[in-house]
């Protein structure tokens, strides 16, 4: 019997990231687990003194963007 594992995109990553900033890793936890923990963290901590910090919302925009095709692809293989 076959399991279904549903496909991860590249372009939804990517507009998660430009809508929630830092918990758009969430999508990819597999492999970004500790850049949500940084971003939550530093947002926490100083987040509420300057909002929005542009950094911290451009750091998963440009990871998605740069994250190559193959990591959504091979996301659910062992």
């Amino acid at each position: 019997m076959t399991t279904y594992k549903p496909t991860k995109y590249k372009g939804l990553a990517i507009a998660l990231a430009v809508f929630f900033g830092p918990f758009a890793w969430i999508y990819t936890w597999k492999y970004d687990n500790w850049k949500f923990w940084v971003g939550l963290i530093i947002t926490t901590a100083i987040g509420w003194l300057i909002l929005p910090l542009p950094f911290i919302w451009a750091w998963p925009v440009i990871d998605m963007i740069i994250k190559p095709q193959k990591a959504f692809d091979d996301y659910y293989k062992k």
